[in-house]
């Protein structure tokens, strides 16, 4: 996920929610050629929130610098009284139609005195206000729709051009009189042969789809946060294949120090 930055105060009513290119990219270095900072906007009130990847990049390549409703910050009080808030996407955005359109909205208080700046048209610094508030938006839960964005997005950024090399083999082949330590040895090769059989066909029988293993990954990570590569293989009845390490190679990354250290954990555009 990336950060955007969204302007506005809550009211009652739920208000449109807008976002720009200029406001996505707050926070970028800008030309060192200002001279003068206008500080104007310092006590301007904003909200620094993290979205999914792939809403900011709709965002940013649709609308091209150009204010334009996203969606619509609704808050909702629960029957315990306590209130929390959601996203509705905007039908005026041109979001694909299998994207989910409903989404966790949560903000909480800056931790520190934070300020936001970002690059004029003229590729000045200028000044766009003090954090009030930071959050992030997130998915509602592992639905089909975000799977299905999840999975495309793992398949984009995993193709990969490849060369294959052949080389002819010409080995001459003739009629060798076998002798009883060669049977003995040929017996011997055909148990290997057969043990390895044995192995593949009960490792086919048990081996999944790699959707199906994501599919199965998410699920586990989504119960416990820091997983043993061999003690998932376990959980998932894939132990000696292949499929899950590819899968881990694909949406997670390992940890490189503390009490986890060796541990795999999603990555954090996979992260609820």
């Amino acid at each position: 996920r990336a950060s955007a930055r969204f302007a506005g105060t809550m009211e009652e009513t739920p208000k449109p929610l807008k976002a720009s290119r200029s406001a996505t990219e707050a926070g970028h270095s800008a030309s060192a050629s200002a001279s003068t900072l206008d500080m104007k906007p310092c006590d301007s009130k904003l909200w620094l929130m993290k979205v999914p990847n792939f809403l900011l990049e709709h965002w940013m390549t649709r609308h091209e610098g150009r204010p334009a409703e996203v969606g619509t910050v609704k808050e909702i009080v629960g029957a315990d009284g306590k209130k929390s808030m959601t996203l509705q996407l905007s039908e005026q955005a041109d979001y694909p139609k299998e994207w989910p359109r409903e989404y966790d909205f949560g903000v909480d208080a800056a931790l520190t005195s934070m300020h936001v700046f970002s690059t004029g048209a003229k590729g000045t610094m200028q000044m766009d206000g003090r954090v009030e508030k930071r959050g992030e938006v997130k998915p509602q839960g592992l639905s089909k729709q975000y799977r299905a964005i999840m999975k495309n997005r793992v398949e984009r950024d995993q193709v990969r051009h490849g060369v294959q090399t052949y080389q002819e083999d010409a080995r001459d082949t003739g009629m060798v009189q076998l002798t009883v330590r060669d049977k003995e040895k040929n017996a011997k090769k055909e148990q290997r042969v057969q043990g390895r059989q044995e192995k593949r066909a009960d490792k086919q029988s048990r081996e999944k789809s790699e959707e199906e293993v994501r599919e199965g990954v998410f699920e586990q990570f989504q119960a416990q946060r820091f997983w043993n590569k061999r003690e998932l293989e376990t959980k998932l009845d894939q132990q000696g294949l292949p499929v899950v390490k590819q899968v881990l190679d694909k949406v997670a990354e390992r940890v490189a120090i503390g009490p986890h250290k060796g541990e795999y954990q999603l990555r954090s555009e996979f992260r609820m």
